[in-house]
């Protein structure tokens, strides 16, 4: 409805993530569960898109899982508010590329958050018994910097474990470097890792929604305010963009707009 009336002029750099939600359905099924199974019912996830330089929200989906079918529908409804995608930023879960590529084709590049890489190699090395704490980190934290620079750094491990994680580096290359042809580009998903921790406090007082409905309607209603609420904490490069909205930000006049009023 919003892209309809509006027709926002976005970056094409697009974060995704998912977040999961506390969503439970008093039917009677749900009450026909064991008590260990009501923990795993009705649990939802928040796929969210976020525009890098506009901070808007072109796209939005209550979905059951962060896995293909769920996925595929987000990005099929992505494509239907004219996202052109250039860019995807996303953490290390797989699906989110394929899912993409499945509906928009090879048409974008792909830049791996260098947060949660570090973050899965940390994961990795503790699973191994044959290599030290210390040889980990200290490998970690050379990879960390070397993902700094614009160029593939090499390295040389002392263990197998320790290569097995340079060839991992050394694979991801590509996903992890797309940040270097382009100044506008970030390195991370923390952009939308910051929508979801504001998202957290407005949570809080909820705790839980009693059905799938409701827990639809408040995070859209969630969503379309933070787009048309102005920005007026941002520091550094993006001080410009206090006092005005993520809508604004992408072109669109809202002044004579009153969202909480039915859009015609």
């Amino acid at each position: 409805m919003v892209a309809t009336l509006l027709t926002p002029q976005w970056s094409g750099i697009l974060s995704v993530d998912g977040k999961y939600i506390r969503t439970f359905d008093w039917s009677v099924e749900y009450l026909s569960l064991t008590k260990r199974e009501r923990r795993f019912a009705h649990k939802t996830v928040f796929l969210v898109g976020i525009d890098i330089l506009t901070k808007d929200i072109p796209y939005s989906r209550l979905g059951e899982e962060e896995t293909m079918i769920d996925l595929i529908m987000f990005f099929q409804g992505l494509r239907q508010v004219n996202y052109d995608l250039k860019v995807l930023i996303s953490d290390g879960n797989p699906d989110i590329e394929r899912a993409a590529r499945e509906v928009y084709g090879n048409g974008f590049k792909h830049q791996l958050c260098h947060k949660h890489f570090l973050d899965n190699l940390k994961v990795y090395s503790k699973d191994e018994i044959d290599i030290k704490r210390d040889d980990a980190e200290q490998l970690i934290e050379l990879i960390g910097r070397a993902l700094k620079k614009r160029h593939l750094v090499e390295f040389q491990g002392r263990t197998e474990t320790q290569d097995k994680m340079i060839r991992y580096y050394e694979k991801n290359y590509n996903k992890l470097s797309a940040w270097t042809e382009n100044i506008i580009i970030p390195r991370t998903n923390n952009h939308i890792e910051n929508l979801f921790r504001q998202l957290n406090l407005r949570l809080k007082t909820v705790n839980l929604f009693r059905n799938y409905q409701n827990t639809e309607k408040y995070l859209n209603a969630l969503i379309l305010a933070r787009r048309f609420t102005k920005f007026e904490c941002c520091r550094k490069l993006n001080k410009m963009k206090n006092g005005k909205a993520p809508l604004e930000l992408a072109g669109c006049d809202i002044k004579e707009i009153d969202y909480l009023k039915k859009l015609k």
